[in-house]
């Protein structure tokens, strides 16, 4: 007994030792973080302080704007909940209802029980079908197995796209107008966003000479957002402007840039007699694009599906496979509801092909009729500027000659308005029309319609754009 005493008495007085050497060590060291072996800064506590300083965000988010259409969104709610009517020509999504049979394939789906988790990179059997798609009817040829990704909606491809290409402190290229999540998407990748800002006389398509230019001076550039037909001018590429494009990106200099290539408004083009046929090309299909390119589309539009949140990314295996391990970590699977409907959808459209059938015709005809409606009403308002709508459901306006070195002063001289922001709010208080202004675009001073609505509403903001200019004077 006296041995095993001796033997624990000194265990305590090592364990003590020990525990003395590592609170001095404490003290007299700061604390590691054990990732980079920097010192971790000890964390204070002040009951008393804003939420922003007791919770300080990522100091990443600080780098987002907040979204412009923000205001405009509140202030016509509050209208609405006042009981006035609103007429809005504010929403990127169509007013035509899905194929029928798309709704039952959907609903029977759900009767089915098909609420699983599916593939991360979707269904076997869609990702079979999209590829079908792009070969038919798009010249393009992808395996369904390694080289399709089914995402939650376009959005979540672009951004997983722009993740997976961009290195912090790299550059993405996009061309103003622009898609408002663009910018901010690149800078939650960590890189730079650069724009290049296209021309109301160029329609807001891409100028080769000027594309070469900002990516010389700008060596940083590791990829391109290339949305065509374009969201929010409602214009679209021809293949000989594509050909442009891809001619300078063949240069040796910037034979490293990757092309993410938002397609999603491809089925949306719209003919006028007095002018060639408008057709839709897929830019991986141009001459040494196809590995550079990264082909963003989906189903919110053409097939008129945006609450279902189903796109998908079309890639060389090497980018698929890269997003894929992405969104496992993110999201998992998209929609498995979403994904029988777009089953549907697809099968609808590769049987209209086989039969020689235009599916669109009919929509496309009724979205014709209301794109030549509000081009008609904005000739008819004096010194407006706009791009002749080609593609999408939008116009993009130019206000230019009405705020540039001017502000607008209402009757009474009580209101000033000083450029496209301004005004969005007072087209919004005093005529209820809701239009998203410019510069959620990058564009100072514009504004887009989305003719994506019925005729009634169309009509009573058109009466509000026209009565809302005359009511001011400009000097």
């Amino acid at each position: 007994m006296d041995g095993l005493e001796q033997s624990l008495n000194a265990l305590t007085f090592t364990l003590d030792s020990i525990e003395h050497v590592a609170e001095e060590a404490a003290s007299s060291k700061p604390a590691m973080n054990g990732v980079n072996g920097t010192a971790a800064t000890k964390a204070t506590w002040n009951g008393d302080a804003p939420m922003s300083e007791k919770y300080p965000q990522n100091p990443l988010l600080g780098k987002i704007a907040p979204s412009k259409t923000v205001v405009i969104h509140g202030m016509a709610k509050q209208l609405e909940a006042e009981g006035k009517d609103v007429w809005s020509l504010c929403v990127g999504e169509p007013d035509f209802p899905p194929a029928e049979r798309v709704l039952t394939a959907g609903k029977v789906a759900m009767e089915q029980g098909k609420v699983k988790y599916t593939d991360v990179k979707g269904t076997a059997e869609l990702r079979t079908l999209i590829a079908k798609y792009l070969e038919t009817c798009k010249g393009v040829k992808y395996d369904p197995l390694t080289e399709i990704l089914v995402s939650n909606g376009a959005k979540q491809t672009v951004y997983q796209a722009l993740l997976t290409i961009c290195k912090p402190g790299e550059q993405v290229l996009i061309p103003a107008p622009f898609w408002v999540s663009y910018p901010e998407m690149a800078k939650l990748a960590g890189a730079e966003p650069v724009i290049l800002q296209t021309k109301l006389s160029e329609s807001y398509l891409i100028d080769p000479v000027e594309l070469e230019k900002a990516l010389t001076a700008n060596p940083r550039v590791k990829a391109m957002m290339l949305c065509n037909p374009s969201n929010p001018a409602g214009t679209v590429h021809s293949p000989a402007q594509l050909e442009g494009i891809a001619a300078v990106l063949r240069k040796p200099q910037f034979r490293h840039i990757l092309v993410i290539a938002d397609e999603i408004y491809e089925q949306l083009i719209y003919q006028d007699a007095s002018e060639p046929k408008r057709v839709h090309q897929c830019f991986a299909t141009l001459p040494e694009m196809y590995e550079r390119t990264l082909t963003v589309n989906g189903f919110s539009k053409s097939h008129a599906m945006p609450g279902l949140r189903i796109g998908y990314l079309a890639a060389p295996k090497y980018f698929v496979q890269v997003c894929t391990k992405l969104q496992g970590q993110l999201t998992s699977c998209a929609n498995s509801i979403g994904q029988a409907a777009a089953c549907e959808a697809m099968k609808f459209e590769l049987e209209c092909v086989e039969q020689k059938k235009e599916r669109m015709t009919e929509t496309l005809a009724i979205m014709d009729a209301k794109r030549q409606y509000v081009v008609k009403r904005l000739r008819a308002i004096p010194q407006l500027g706009f791009a002749y709508p080609t593609s999408a459901f939008y116009v993009f306006l130019d206000l230019s000659s009405y705020f540039d070195g001017k502000t607008g002063v209402t009757a009474d001289k009580s209101e000033v308005v000083k450029d496209a922001d301004d005004f969005c709010e007072y087209l919004l208080r005093h005529f209820h029309v809701a239009l998203v202004p410019g510069s959620a675009f990058g564009v100072k001073n514009g504004l887009r319609i989305s003719y994506a609505s019925s005729m009634e509403t169309i009509e009573h903001a058109m009466d509000g754009l026209e009565q809302s200019l005359n009511a001011l004077t400009f000097a």
